[in-house]
């Protein structure tokens, strides 16, 4: 899995996503929402490969969890604020146009 350490700067939300992916056009995104805290304290996030959830333009594609064979090919990771949750839902309440830190 992936460990990420975050807290809240600027924004109304406290949910972001983490994205993997493979290098190319035409392949799925691997994503995950994670949560950080609303009191701007930092905190370490634990994402494991098993939650991550393939997606393609916010549409899940599959089952969750990153196969054993597509680790390797992992060549890209962000960090995002997005409209939709890792499961192609709407980000609310919380999701707001405008500036955000982590």
């Amino acid at each position: 899995g992936i460990a990420v350490t975050a807290q809240k700067l600027e924004g109304a939300s406290v949910r972001y996503k983490l994205q993997l992916k493979s290098s190319g056009f035409d392949v799925p995104s691997w994503q995950s929402d994670f949560f950080v805290r609303e009191d701007g304290t930092a905190s370490t996030i634990y994402v494991p490969f098993s939650k991550l959830l393939p997606s393609w333009r916010g549409r899940i594609m599959g089952e969750q969890g990153v196969p054993q064979d597509k680790l390797g090919e992992m060549s890209e990771i962000g960090l995002m604020l997005s409209f939709l949750t890792d499961r192609g839902e709407r980000n609310q309440p919380g999701f707001e146009p405008g500036a955000f830190g982590i």
